[in-house]
């Protein structure tokens, strides 16, 4: 709250003294600026801007705008045709409904998702109170609802129980889809206890996050959508342990589950997904688990000659990840700082070696894709690497070079140059 503070002692030298405190309040109105750009992520910038002392009562008004843009492939050429953007706010009243809670309104205006194989439109509103648990630790349990809409989609990514089938007309993919409401109560808890925010050297980070969809917007408006109840549930620890010679070793587990949902399985936006450089670092992003054949060309053929065409076309076929509704991640990483490797003039760099575990699953048993149905889905994919970290007044700067030590032929992993199947992973800077 305040930017300085002065105590100097009055009185006689003899006597008791009283203190004068003098305080110089912090701006109310403030501005930032950020950005970020990675191999597996584009271009990405934000602004955010509020006030911090509304009517004098400490309640806040943040104002947030974000806008970016991926990249075409696996070349670092700008996606201007798809960009992202979101425009939301957010409002906070402290001490309502009680001391040490903040009642908190969301609005989120208008998101644009461009993700690996499909484009999605959201809007909605939330209203939650959290709760500080000391620190950075914090709870908070708000209920949320928002219009969704599907701008593009990769058919193959439209598996037989997904409820967007329910807004398709005769499973006929036309774009932008109808709006399909969502609703539901959210809990997160976050137990933060490193020793720094942005460049931690030890402790535990914890994090829990509990999405119910409870179908009660679809049933309160008269757009023809009915969803059944589920829970997604996702949680993750990262623990940072100091070793000797100022080495420092990552251990990081993840882990989801979904539940309910009836005939259903998760939508195509709130499945699980991995790979790429935050999980497993061999892989291209979202290219984990389960993948149905999609063509590149689509012909209206007679059924006569259907299946002789495409056996021809196979090699113009590709594999679409669906996502599932299961995940789990596990990662090590050893950092080495370059000091301590005789390279003095490369104080705050670090090199790291590390090794990722995991994988992706539908959990139903009547819900086939055309790689399981092919038997060609591994309990678990694995990636080991190396890279190199560096904290700056801008952001961490890290790469990352991913070897998938078992690529899966079928699958056309790609390969590089020709025989190693590697993928480098670049970020500087963070939203």
């Amino acid at each position: 709250l305040f930017t300085k503070v002065d105590v100097q002692p009055v009185g006689d030298e003899d006597q008791n003294k009283d203190l004068l405190i003098s305080v110089e309040e912090r701006p109310n109105l403030y501005f930032e600026l950020g950005g970020a750009a990675a191999t597996d992520q584009g271009i990405q910038a934000f602004g955010r801007m509020g006030h911090r002392n509304l009517f004098g009562l400490g309640h806040r008004l943040t104002l947030l705008g974000q806008a970016g843009v991926g990249w075409i492939g696996d070349g670092w050429v700008p996606d201007i045709a798809a960009p992202e953007w979101r425009a939301a706010a957010r409002y906070e009243a402290p001490n309502i409904p009680a001391s040490g809670q903040n009642l908190a309104v969301d609005i989120l205006f208008n998101a644009q998702d461009q993700e690996s194989y499909f484009r999605i439109e959201r809007s909605g509103i939330g209203l939650g109170i959290r709760v500080s648990l000391g620190g950075r630790s914090s709870a908070e349990l708000a209920w949320r609802a928002q219009i969704r809409r599907l701008q593009d989609a990769d058919p193959a990514l439209l598996i037989v129980q997904d409820p967007w089938n329910e807004v398709f007309e005769e499973n006929n993919l036309v774009f932008p889809t109808p709006y399909r409401p969502w609703s539901g109560p959210v809990f997160s808890l976050l137990l933060d206890g490193r020793d720094d925010a942005f460049n931690p050297h030890r402790g535990m980070v914890a994090n829990l996050e509990v999405v119910v969809s409870d179908g009660l917007l679809a049933r309160l408006t008269d757009i023809s959508f009915e969803e059944t109840p589920w829970i997604r549930s996702e949680a993750g620890i990262s623990a940072h342990i100091p070793l000797g010679a100022e080495l420092g070793l990552l251990l990081k587990l993840r882990g989801g589950i979904s539940l309910g949902g009836g005939e259903h399985t998760l939508p195509m936006e709130d499945r699980f997904r991995l790979g790429g450089g935050s999980s497993l670092r061999g892989f291209a992003p979202d290219s984990i688990g389960p993948s149905n054949l999609a063509s590149t060309v689509n012909l209206d053929l007679p059924d006569e000659i259907e299946p002789m065409i495409s056996w021809a076309a196979r090699k113009d076929q590709r594999w679409i990840p669906t996502g599932g509704d299961s995940m789990a991640l596990g990662s090590i990483e050893l950092k080495i700082p370059f000091t301590s490797l005789g390279l003095s003039d490369w104080e705050g760099w670090q090199a790291a070696v590390f090794a990722d575990a995991g994988n992706v699953w539908f959990r139903q048993e009547d819900i086939q894709t055309d790689s399981s149905l092919a038997g060609i889905d591994p309990t678990l994919r694995y990636s080991v690497g190396f890279g190199v970290r560096r904290t700056t007044a801008v952001g961490p700067i890290q790469i990352d070079v991913g070897f998938n030590p078992n690529p899966i032929p079928e699958r056309e992993e790609p390969l590089f140059p020709g025989f190693i199947p590697v993928r480098i992973h670049l970020s500087l800077g963070a939203l």
